[in-house]
Formats: structure tokens, sequence, C-alpha cells
């Protein structure tokens, strides 16, 4: 697959482990085998149609007290729409709504 669109986003206060959860929940499956405390980024994913890229982890300050993690994504796809697809799908595994 010659997988030629791609977008990076970037998502913060969202756990890696969750993250993992929300790709195997997508169908995507490791490139390799992950079994390090603390891995080796970048890590990457893919199903038939789509890769996915985790690309860094980062401490974000907001003030002076309040750090979230933020992992840096590259979501591909072979299509613009195939693209497009994906990251709905993930917005919708990453969404948060306040009460």
């Amino acid at each position: 697959m010659g997988l030629t669109f791609e977008q990076i986003l970037e998502f913060r206060g969202i756990s890696l482990n969750e993250h993992l959860r929300y790709l195997s929940e997508l169908g995507f499956l490791p490139e390799s085998l992950m079994v390090e405390t603390k891995p080796a980024f970048p890590l990457r994913f893919y199903t038939s149609n789509w890769k996915v890229e985790i690309l860094r982890e980062e401490k974000v300050r907001i003030t002076s007290t309040f750090i979230v993690e933020a992992l840096f994504f590259r979501f591909q796809s072979d299509t613009e729409e195939g693209l497009n697809h994906l990251i709905s799908l993930y917005r919708k595994k990453t969404m948060r709504a306040g009460g």
C-alpha cells in the first residue's frame, strides 16, 4: 500500500496505555512486540488500509503546577477519504466531555 496522505496530530491528557487500547479497538496491530515498560518511539501500528505512528511523548506545562502528557501521532492512508475517516474514528475515541 502506497501511503500518500498523512496528518500529524497532538493529543494531550490521555495516557499511552489508553491510546494503545484505542488503536487495538480500531483493529490496529503493532509492527513489533512492545514488552518494554518505557517503549522506544516511534511506535508503529497498521491495518490493511492505514498506518499510525506514535512519534514521541512530551510533558506540556499548562501552568506552573499543571503538567499534562502529550503524544504526537502520524496518521497515514492511501486516500484522502481514508485518512479523514481514520482521524474521525480516532477523534471519537479520544473525545472527552465535561459535566
